[in-house]
């Protein structure tokens, strides 16, 4: 503490995430409009909902604070597979009557908005991992060498020079 301010030593606070913070909001969205859905959906329709969007933050958070870009990505994409699933389930909900177009309309683009963030993000590791790779990866030379091959008994039988 300095001054009577509160340092924040971790720079990579997930927190400070665009995505994590619209993902949050949704995420509060979900599970005000699950609370009037019929109570007979409470532990499928509400319970998978809440499990996916409430997925979609924690997965960020977790990939924020990850020290490997490789497994950050992992769990970025993750959150985005989430954010797909809750498109699924709302439109799932649209057409069972558990939610009107207009609410619809309102959490699908909010979670369309929250899976561009996500993809912004995927690029950025992508990028990230691709300057940092020392030598740009290089294909194989596939050609037979035919001195091992001719080491081995059932090519010789097959060799009719």
């Amino acid at each position: 503490m300095a001054n009577g301010k509160t340092v924040d030593f971790d720079t990579r606070s997930f927190k400070r995430l665009i995505a994590w913070q619209k993902a949050q909001a949704l995420t509060v969205d979900i599970f005000a409009i699950t609370k009037e859905f019929p109570a007979d959906q409470k532990f499928s329709t509400v319970s998978q909902m809440t499990r996916c969007a409430s997925s979609i933050g924690a997965n960020l958070a977790e990939g924020n604070s990850s020290c490997f870009p490789r497994k950050t990505l992992s769990f970025y994409s993750i959150a985005r597979g989430s954010a797909d699933e809750l498109i699924s389930w709302l439109d799932l909900c649209l057409r069972l009557g558990f939610i009107n177009q207009k609410v619809h309309d309102e959490l699908d683009e909010a979670t369309q908005e929250v899976i561009r963030l996500i993809i912004a993000l995927i690029r950025k590791v992508q990028k990230d991992i691709n300057q940092s790779s020392p030598v740009p990866p290089q294909t194989k030379n596939r050609s037979v060498d035919k001195r091992k091959l001719l080491s081995y008994p059932e090519a010789k039988q097959g060799d009719r020079r």
